[in-house]
């Protein structure tokens, strides 16, 4: 608990709950995820909102700055966040988190397949029940945890969990998202990607 001061994020709750906020939050399910179903988009059933701030200066400004102190939590990895909304009937069915994503080698520069590490959830709702929904379900030890005000969340990626269907109609919000590690195997270079696209168009030419 308190991991951001208090100031801060009662001033993020704030932002992200005010009506004219939600112009800037994209209804997320698994037909609307991005990428193959062999890198994880798209194999696990949800429905929540997602967003970064962008349309609403003010809620942009806050989620860069929540967005650099969460990825200042491990610098020397690749990362990405978003902003998570939820209402009534938003769900994420049992899942392990693995997905892969691009991102330029750190050293190589070279972009290669990065896989998930680890998981991070920044809770940035008050006073929640149990029987609202919307629970942690961690299914490696059988625990649900109750979202907490201004509580950080982090585990190892793969580890098995679900967020239980929400009951209420008061809105959930979090900053969630993972940092990357090197996907063994499954570097994809630039030049590679390169060579590959003039053979083709050889081929076409000789056809």
């Amino acid at each position: 608990e308190n991991f951001l001061p208090h100031a801060v994020a009662e001033g993020a709750l704030n932002v992200f709950a005010r009506p004219q906020t939600k112009a800037s939050w994209q209804l997320a399910q698994a037909k609307t995820d991005r990428g193959s179903k062999a890198e994880g988009a798209g194999t696990t059933q949800h429905r929540y909102h997602v967003g970064d701030g962008s349309g609403e200066q003010e809620s942009e400004r806050v989620f860069l700055r929540l967005e650099k102190v969460l990825k200042g939590l491990i610098p020397s990895q690749h990362s990405a966040f978003q902003a998570g909304r939820y209402t009534r009937g938003c769900f994420i069915e049992p899942h392990d988190d693995v997905a892969y994503r691009n991102f330029p080698d750190m050293v190589s520069g070279r972009e290669c397949k990065h896989v998930r590490d680890v998981a991070v959830i920044l809770y940035l709702t008050k006073d929640w029940k149990a029987g609202y929904g919307g629970l942690f379900g961690d299914l490696k030890t059988g625990l649900r945890h109750v979202p907490k005000f201004n509580s950080l969340v982090a585990f190892r990626v793969p580890r098995m969990h679900e967020v239980t269907m929400m009951k209420t109609d008061r809105q959930r919000f979090t900053i969630f998202g993972w940092f990357y590690r090197r996907a063994p195997g499954r570097r994809v270079s630039a030049s590679r990607k390169k060579a590959k696209r003039k053979r083709r168009k050889k081929k076409r030419n000789e056809a």
